[in-house]
């Protein structure tokens, strides 16, 4: 009786191990395709800086941004112009958008960095560097045409 007692333990040992073993194999297995759906599924949001002009002290941009996957955190996209001394930061939304810094510092070289959130955290996704001019003194805020008046001619 004690050989069947001691086949029965090793019987029972074995199936215990080769039910852990497939468990694990398993788990594994699962985490594997997890892991490898998410990096094939998810793509990266993606921005690009179109243009950067420089007027005087004032800088102008066109800039493009792309999220197909809905990646970027609402409200976390912005643009940002980075100074040795002072950060300023405009919000943006996905898609082409036009816009500028004004009244900023004379001879001055700023980083200006498009970020957003998404994913696990906060990603630079352009990056362009420009230096502004001396302030030139006046700048046109508004124009009208004006029809000429018919008594002058």
């Amino acid at each position: 009786m004690d050989s069947y007692t001691t086949r029965k333990q090793k019987f029972k040992d074995k199936y215990k191990k080769s039910l852990i073993k497939n468990l694990l194999s398993s788990f594994v297995m699962t985490t594997v395709v997890v892991v490898i759906a998410v990096a094939v599924t998810s793509r990266t949001p993606t921005a690009q800086i179109i243009n950067t002009e420089v007027f005087g002290n004032d800088i102008f941009y066109d800039v493009n941004i792309v999220d197909n996957d809905y990646a970027i955190l609402e409200n976390s996209l912005r643009i940002i112009a980075k100074s040795q001394t002072k950060n300023h930061m405009k919000s943006l939304s996905v898609g082409r958008m036009q816009g500028s810094f004004g009244q900023l510092e004379p001879n001055t070289i700023y980083d200006i960095q498009i970020v957003a959130k998404y994913g696990y955290g906060e990603g630079v996704l352009a990056k362009t560097t420009v230096k502004t001019e001396e302030n030139y003194g006046g700048r046109i805020i508004n124009w009208e045409f004006v029809k000429p008046d018919e008594q002058m001619e």
